[in-house]
C-alpha cells in the first residue's frame, strides 16, 4: 500500500505541474522540419528521454514498460516504421497519450523538446528500425535504378525532389512505397520486394542523417570540452586562474575528473580521448565557496566537441528574495493515516546565490516546516524542476522545523524540493505548519473519496480531474503570506 501511494503521489505532481493545458496529440498544429533531422543527436535524447519506458533501441522493452498502462510502442522496429507517419509520431511525442501512459514532452513539460529535438527523435527511431545491410541494399538500388534522373542528391527533378522534407513527415514508408508504380517512368523490373523496401528506407535517408547506433557504443576518439565562465551576478567574464573540473559519468556514477584552469577572459577547454557516447559530461567551477556546475551533456561522433558553460554569482544573506512559486499537496488516505506530498518550487528573485542568513550554507539556507506529529518524513531533490528526484540528505532537522544545507541559484524555479510524511486521521483534521516565505499559488489534490476541505475564504474547490480512471480532487489555496502558517481543515 505504501510503494503504491508514493508512486501515485509522484506521478500525479507532475501531472499537477503541467496541468491545465494538456492537450491532445491532433489538437496541436505539426511544423514540417526545417533541416534534415540528425538521428546522433536524436539517439541521445532518446536515451535521456526515452529509453525508460521504450527501451534502449525503441524496441518497447525499457525498464519500466511493465508500469505503463499499455504496452509502449515498440517505434524502433522495422513493422512499426513501415506505416509510421512523421508528423503522427511528433504529435504523440509533443501533446502525449495519458490514456494510454505516454506523457507530453511539449505541452505542459517542465523540460519540454524543441522542434528540431522531436525530429532528431523520430529520426533516431527509424535509424533503431534500419540496419546498415538495410541502407547498403537501398543505396545500391537507387544507384542502379534512380540516378539517371534523381541525381546523385535527390534533387534531379525538381517537381519530385526526394529532399522534400514536408513531403517525407506526412508519408510513411508504405504509401511511399505503393506509389511507385504509379509514375510511369519507374522501370526496376529487376528490384525484388525486399529491395524495393529497402529503397524506400534509404529514400528516407534524404530527409534525415542516418547514424549507426552501433556506433554509439563505440569510443569517441577525441571530444574537446571548453566553455565560457561568467559572474552572472555582474555580466563580466570570470576571473582568470579559477579551476574548471571535467566530470564524466556513466549510470551515475562518475569514471573520471581532469582540471583546467579558467583563463583571464573566462574560458577553459580539455581534450578528452576515446569518450563514449552515453556518458554524461558536466563542468564545475567553485567561486567564493560555492560550486557551481554547468549543464549536463554528451558527446556524438558526429559532434565531437561540446560546449558547458558554468555562470558563478556573488552570495547574498537576505532571505527576502526567495519566494515559493508553487506548492503543490497530494493527499491520500491509508487506513487510520493520511500520507501527504508536498512539492516546493522556490524562487531566487535576485542575481546572487543565496547562501543563508548566516552565510555558510552548511549552517542553513532553505528552511521549511512541517506539522507536529509528522512521522516516516522523507526528503527529495527535483532535478531538472519536477521531472525526476533523488534522495536529499542535505535537508537536516534543526529544532522544530527543518533546513536545506544546499545554495539556491538565482532564478524562477531553481530549487525543488519534495517532502513526504504521515499524520494520524480519524475523519477529521487541522493541518498546519509555518511559511517562511510567501507562497504565490499553493493548491492539494486527494482522490476523491468522501473527505473534503472546508472551505473557508482561503481554499475554494476547483473540480475534479480524473487520473488512471481515478476521480482526483483539486482545490485552491491562492497565496500565503510570508512568515504566516499555511492551514487546512479536512472532515470526512
Amino acid at each position: 500500500m505504501r510503494r503504491g501511494w508514493l508512486l501515485f503521489s509522484l506521478g500525479f505532481l507532475l501531472i499537477l505541474a503541467a496541468w491545465p493545458g494538456i492537450l491532445p496529440a491532433g489538437a496541436q498544429s505539426i511544423p514540417a522540419p526545417t533541416a534534415p533531422a540528425d538521428s546522433a543527436i536524436g539517439q541521445e535524447i532518446f536515451s535521456a528521454r526515452c529509453a525508460t519506458c521504450h527501451g534502449d533501441t525503441g524496441l518497447g522493452d525499457g525498464p519500466q514498460a511493465s508500469a505503463s498502462i499499455n504496452p509502449p510502442m515498440p517505434i524502433g522496429t522495422a513493422d512499426y516504421l513501415r506505416t509510421a507517419v512523421p508528423a503522427e509520431m511528433y504529435g504523440v511525442i509533443s501533446g502525449g497519450r495519458m490514456e494510454a501512459g505516454m506523457p507530453p514532452f511539449v505541452t505542459g513539460n517542465s523540460n519540454p523538446l524543441s522542434d528540431a529535438e522531436i525530429w532528431a527523435v523520430i529520426a533516431a527511431a527509424y535509424s533503431y528500425g534500419t540496419s546498415t545491410d538495410t541502407i547498403a541494399t537501398g543505396a545500391a538500388a537507387y544507384e542502379a535504378s534512380c540516378t539517371s534522373c534523381h541525381g546523385e542528391d535527390g534533387r534531379g527533378v525538381p517537381e519530385l525532389d526526394l529532399t522534400d522534407l514536408s513531403y517525407w513527415s506526412v508519408n510513411s514508408n508504405q504509401t511511399v512505397l505503393e506509389r511507385l508504380p504509379a509514375v510511369a517512368e519507374h522501370t526496376y523490373d529487376a528490384l525484388d520486394a525486399e529491395s524495393e523496401a529497402a529503397l524506400i528506407d534509404y529514400l528516407r535517408t534524404f530527409s534525415y542523417d542516418y547514424f549507426d547506433p552501433a556506433l554509439r557504443f563505440t569510443p569517441i576518439p577525441e571530444v574537446v570540452v571548453s566553455g565560457q565562465v561568467t559572474n552572472g551576478t555582474t555580466g563580466d567574464p570570470a576571473p582568470g586562474g579559477l579551476t574548471a573540473t571535467v566530470s564524466i559519468f556513466s549510470n551515475f556514477a562518475i569514471q573520471d575528473e581532469y582540471t583546467t584552469t579558467v583563463s583571464a577572459t573566462g574560458t577553459y577547454s580539455l581534450t578528452l580521448t576515446d569518450v563514449m557516447a552515453d556518458w554524461a559530461l558536466i563542468s564545475a567551477v567553485d567561486y567564493a565557496g560555492v560550486n557551481y556546475t554547468s549543464g549536463v551533456t554528451q558527446a556524438s561522433h558526429t559532434i565531437p566537441t561540446v560546449e558547458l558553460p558554468v555562470n558563478i554569482y556573488e552570495t547574498t544573506t537576505d532571505d527576502t528574495v526567495l519566494n515559493i512559486d508553487q506548492l503543490h499537496m497530494v493527499l491520500a488516505f491509508v487506513n487510520d493515516a493520511i500520507e501527504v506530498a508536498e512539492l516546493y518550487s522556490v524562487s531566487n528573485n535576485s542575481l546572487m546565490v543565496y547562501v543563508g542568513q548566516d552565510g555558510e550554507p552548511e549552517a542553513g539556507t532553505v528552511i521549511l516546516g512541517l506539522p507536529a506529529g509528522a512521522t516516516n518524513i522523507s526528503w527529495e531533490r527535483g532535478l531538472g524542476g519536477a521531472s525526476s528526484f533523488l534522495p536529499a540528505p542535505e535537508v537536516v532537522q534543526q529544532g522544530a522545523g527543518w533546513t536545506d544545507t544546499v545554495p539556491v541559484r538565482p532564478g524562477r524555479g531553481s530549487h525543488t524540493l519534495l517532502v513526504r510524511y504521515q499524520l494520524p486521521y480519524d475523519g477529521e483534521l487541522n493541518l498546519a505548519h509555518p511559511v517562511t516565505y510567501g507562497v504565490s499559488n499553493v493548491s492539494v489534490a486527494m482522490p476523491d473519496a468522501g473527505v473534503t476541505i472546508v472551505e473557508d475564504g482561503q481554499w475554494s474547490f476547483q473540480g475534479n480531474l480524473t487520473v488512471s480512471g481515478q476521480q482526483i480532487a483539486n482545490y485552491s489555496g491562492g497565496t500565503v503570506p510570508a512568515g504566516s502558517s499555511l492551514r487546512l481543515t479536512l472532515e470526512g
